[in-house]
């Protein structure tokens, strides 16, 4: 073996020997047949020694990695196992102990969840276990760790070895207005408290805002300016994993990544007005390409039959306009006021051919919805959607992709319409300087 030159996780790599039913000898004569090397007398002795103290080397980690079907960063502690393949492996071990029907108490718990669903009823109890073994290894009080072991049976280590169900994450938030550090128990609550930071953060305020996303590993952070104030709030957090001696920092998982992407961008593009998510793509990367995009539907509410692009005429909007809103840090307002304009002229034409009080319009998602109502029905009053309107930057020839878009913004362009309708204006312009319908 070669010379030790850094340490992995101890008990982590116990609780994986144990878990592919293998004995310190089995494991260390797999390794050894990894590394090509011949059987000798301290095989055995070799193996406990990394077993006890969690010194190796690199190579004989990356064997050990292999014959155990896991990552060295995962032996290192530094990456948290399969939450499946955790619930699983403490679903087999509790099936162990209810063979034996010595475990009253652990039968009685089988029992209730029976009652509920007879077939699922193990893979529940597990989950529930698992679920209070990892509080246990976050909190360490004695008298829970107590009742657990005599619950499970299983050893007070065993119970303390790394769990994976919902997972820990601490999150920092500074800020002139907020600062706080916390431990957020699961990716789900991580989001909805991020979102909730995020929204907090920005709703008040309607000048320009920016959020920017990046990894950091193990850290992912997110940046949030406000120029107008001249303030930001630094948002991290990171993946932990409790022990004896506190909180450690681990790597998020690629399912992690893949549900927080997803959901930290919902969160930006809803509260703020220019996004770089975590590629690196800013959107809009120019406002001079924002526009609104209309989509005439059937009332099947299939593929849109014709298309409207509104551009504002922010083409022709002078410079010295563009510098003052700048200033002032709100060029958001500015070229969203132009594109409202312009879809007045644009929509109400197509809008007052029929009475004006049979359109119903509402927010949907990002879009803005207006359907016609059913006449014979009134409980069904959007059955029949007619124009669905989106914010979207140009990107090429009927090309487009989308920006972030404030609920407020959308709610307002949805007041400005039935303000529209209820006036019965057409907004009259020559018919040549009007945006038109294109098939699609």
């Amino acid at each position: 073996m070669g010379r030790p030159s850094f340490a992995i996780d101890h008990t982590r790599l116990r609780a994986l020997r144990e878990e592919k039913g293998l004995t310190q000898a089995a494991l260390a004569l797999k390794i050894a047949q990894q590394l090509d090397k011949p059987e000798t007398e301290s095989l055995v002795r070799d193996y406990q020694r990394i077993e006890e103290t969690g010194q190796i080397s690199i190579s004989y980690a990356t064997a050990l990695a292999k014959v155990l079907g896991v990552s060295v960063p995962l032996l290192q502690g530094l990456e948290q196992p399969d939450p499946n393949a955790y619930l699983m492996h403490m679903q087999a071990l509790l099936a162990q102990q209810l063979d034996t029907g010595e475990n009253l108490a652990l039968r009685e718990l089988l029992a209730r969840h029976a009652k509920d669903n007879e077939v699922n009823a193990l893979q529940y109890l597990a989950e529930d276990i698992a679920e209070h073994i990892e509080q246990v290894q976050l909190v360490r009080n004695p008298t829970t760790v107590a009742d657990l072991v005599n619950l499970t049976h299983l050893s007070e280590s065993d119970l303390l070895a790394p769990a994976n169900v919902r997972g820990f994450w601490f999150l920092s938030v500074k800020s002139r207005i907020m600062n706080c550090s916390e431990v957020v128990d699961g990716v789900s609550s991580l989001n909805y408290r991020v979102g909730e930071v995020m929204q907090a953060y920005l709703s008040s305020h309607r000048n320009d805002s920016t959020v920017r996303m990046w990894y950091d590993r193990p850290w992912v952070r997110i940046e949030i300016c406000r120029p107008r104030t001249r303030d930001r709030m630094l948002v991290d957090f990171t993946r932990c994993q409790p022990d004896a001696t506190g909180l450690r920092w681990t790597a998020p998982s690629w399912r992690d990544e893949f549900f927080l992407e997803l959901s930290l961008n919902s969160h930006a593009f809803a509260n703020a007005d220019v996004v770089t998510d975590f590629t690196g793509r800013t959107a809009p990367a120019d406002y001079g390409r924002l526009r609104l995009v209309v989509d005439e539907h059937d009332r099947n509410h299939g593929k849109p039959l014709r298309r409207m692009v509104v551009d504002g005429g922010i083409g022709d909007m002078p410079e010295s306009v563009k510098k003052n809103f700048a200033r002032e840090s709100s060029t958001r307002v500015l070229f969203m006021n132009w594109l409202t304009n312009d879809l007045r002229t644009a929509l109400m034409p197509h809008l007052v051919t029929e009475h004006t009080s049979g359109w119903h319009v509402r927010v949907n998602g990002c879009a803005v919805d207006i359907s016609r109502r059913d006449a014979r029905n009134r409980g069904i009053i959007y059955a029949d959607l007619r124009y669905r309107i989106v914010l979207a930057e140009e990107t090429g020839t009927d090309e487009f992709s989308t920006v972030p878009v404030r609920e407020k913004d959308l709610d307002e362009l949805r007041q400005h319409i039935e303000d529209w309708l209820r006036a019965g204006d057409t907004a009259s312009t020559c018919a040549d300087e009007r945006p038109t319908f294109a098939t699609i």
